[in-house]
């Protein structure tokens, strides 16, 4: 495992040990807490029993979710766990964290006014292999800045490389985040508190490198 990932694992097996019932995990898993292991007493009740997504990001970055359509086609409610860290040398600090219930209904909100239909012809257009990437490229930007894909709150990322990449992720804007579903403005806290037991910090992990990429707007 790389060292400047080791805090997403480390706080994600935090949250696991300190708040959940035993269970068999598996990284291809729908959820990374299931629901049935979701019913102990440190947990709010009005939480107990849904399933739990645990995301790690940079504070002030958008919170990344994966495939588009697999979150577009989401029916349940969900407890959503998200911690926000901060570099400082060679660490990071955790400084903010929510744990908030997600309605079905509110998250497919994000994706309005785009119907099924209409997010996966993007989608099927990303992943046409007849078609040649660049063309790929060309046809998803096109579509995500028509009028309809413009106006979504949730953000879609057509991903296309010259080998064999051809995905369409979304991510939850940090902004919207904060006012739709933790209901609060974005605060930092050095000792922030998940359920009332405080976060350790601070977790060694160097920072990221990126090579540059291709975006398409």
């Amino acid at each position: 495992m790389a060292e400047v990932q080791r805090h997403g694992f480390d706080f994600e097996n935090w949250v696991k040990e300190t708040f959940f019932a035993e269970f068999n995990a598996k990284y291809t898993q729908k959820w990374d807490v299931p629901a049935e292991a979701n019913c102990l007493v440190k947990i709010p009740k009005e939480f107990h029993h849904l399933p739990v997504s645990i995301k790690t990001y940079k504070f002030g970055s958008p919170i990344g979710f994966g495939d588009a359509l697999r979150q577009y086609n989401n029916n349940e409610d969900f407890l959503l766990i998200v911690v926000f860290w901060k570099q400082d040398g060679n660490y990071k600090n955790f400084v903010a964290v929510e744990g908030v219930k997600i309605f079905a209904n509110d998250w497919k909100n994000l994706f309005s006014p785009l119907n099924v239909d209409e997010l996966t012809f993007l989608d099927s257009t990303i992943k046409n292999i007849e078609l040649h990437y660049s063309e790929a490229r060309k046809l998803a930007k096109e579509l995500k800045n028509s009028n309809k894909f413009k106006q979504t709150k949730i953000i879609l990322n057509p991903k296309i490389d010259s080998k064999t990449q051809r995905r369409l992720q979304c991510n939850l804007p940090f902004n919207i985040f904060w006012q739709d579903f933790a209901g609060k403005e974005p605060c930092q806290n050095i000792d922030c508190e998940l359920f009332g037991e405080k976060v350790p910090n601070p977790f060694l992990s160097g920072q990221r490198t990126f090579k540059a990429k291709i975006k398409i707007d």
